[in-house]
């Protein structure tokens, strides 16, 4: 039961961020919290949007995962926790 509502809420997060990719704005700041298969999947396409956010923080949770994004958008995405 927690695995399904765990994914109904990756889905909810996902289709808020694919709503928010229509409606990027160049001074918007973005942070994740664990780098899985989903969440690499909605940072890639903010990233990859007409005008993508300023800043993209990931949590190094996943060093590898936050790492490659790192290194395909390094302009753009920091690794670690600012507060």
């Amino acid at each position: 039961m927690v695995c399904k509502r765990l994914y109904i809420a990756q889905f909810l997060l996902l289709v808020a961020l694919c709503a928010l990719q229509l409606h990027c704005s160049s001074a918007m700041k973005i942070g994740f919290l664990g780098l899985g298969t989903i969440n690499n999947a909605c940072a890639t396409g903010l990233l990859t949007c007409a005008e993508p956010p300023t800043a993209v923080t990931v949590s190094p949770r996943n060093a590898a995962k936050a790492a490659a994004l790192a290194a395909k958008f390094p302009e753009l995405v920091t690794v670690g926790i600012q507060l």
